[in-house]
This record gives C-alpha cells, sequence and structure tokens, in this order.
C-alpha cells in the first residue's frame, strides 16, 4: 500500500498503477460494509483487510484523512476481520 502511496505522491503514475494492480488482485478479506470510516478508507485505496496491515495512525491520518479517533478505530477493528 505504502508503494502506491509513495509512487502517487511522486506523481509517478504508471508505477502506482502497478502497486494498485497488484494490490487488487491479491486475496484478501474486504473490509466488512459496517467497518468503521469504510467511504474513507476505500477512497484512500484501503479495501481489504491486507491493505491495513502495517498501517498506523499517522498513515491514516494522511492518506485517509481521518481523524485521529477514527484512525485508532480502523486499527482496533482490523485484526477482528476474518
Amino acid at each position: 500500500m505504502l508503494k502506491a502511496q509513495a509512487a502517487e505522491a511522486r506523481g509517478d503514475d504508471a508505477i502506482a498503477l502497478a502497486f494498485r494492480a497488484k494490490q487488487r488482485d491479491e486475496p484478501s478479506s474486504p473490509l466488512p460494509l459496517d467497518f468503521p470510516f469504510l467511504a474513507e478508507l476505500a477512497v484512500a485505496g484501503y479495501l481489504a483487510k491486507d491493505d491495513l496491515i502495517g498501517a498506523d495512525v499517522d498513515e491514516l491520518r494522511a492518506w485517509a484523512h481521518l481523524p485521529h479517533s477514527g484512525a485508532a478505530a480502523v486499527l482496533e477493528q482490523a485484526p477482528l476481520i476474518p
């Protein structure tokens, strides 16, 4: 996830698209429909449980524009996704 975000920040669209395609093609549990801040996460490209692995509060605040408490709630709920 971070590699795609870094490429996007540099304006390297081809690299970003390649990383996003790889992310999309790897199997993972999708975020449940009742997951906190689902819309904000989806817009930022966090679509599945694996997308949140290694994420921290600062990353979610920066990329998904979540408040501190929202980012903390997301990280608390992520390990509970089957």
